[in-house]
């Protein structure tokens, strides 16, 4: 995985429990011609086992964790770990935080900015 850069006002929007979904999402509003219209990025990370990071944050990198990161994690949660989990970093202002998932999954939509779309990656 690359380093992908999106820059914008980060929250978690939701996480489904029983799918272990965690849904982050930076909005933005517009006008155009007297219409508003809402542009979401969200990015879905599944099955997710581990999430350390904020409920608000800004214009984040996104990769992959490497050795170090890995050493932290294992240090920090060694009985959750598989074979199956990879370790996203997401680092914004030099700081990093971690989610372990499966998979991420980035895409963009128009629903209301606090309305999710979990429901839909079911």
């Amino acid at each position: 995985m690359e380093i992908t850069t999106i820059k914008g006002k980060f929250r978690i929007i939701d996480f489904s429990i029983s799918h272990k979904i965690l849904l982050l999402r930076t909005s933005t509003i517009s006008e155009i011609n007297g219409e508003i219209i809402v542009n979401n990025t969200d990015i879905f990370f599944a099955p997710t086992a581990y999430m350390e990071l904020p409920t608000y944050f800004t214009d984040i990198k996104l990769y992959l964790g490497e050795e170090l990161d890995w050493e932290y994690i294992q240090n920090k949660i060694p009985d959750l770990i598989s074979p199956f989990h990879k370790l996203f970093v997401i680092m914004t202002n030099d700081v990093k935080y971690y989610v372990l998932a499966s998979r991420v999954e980035i895409q963009t939509n128009n629903l209301p900015p606090l309305e999710t779309s979990i429901g839909l990656k079911r």
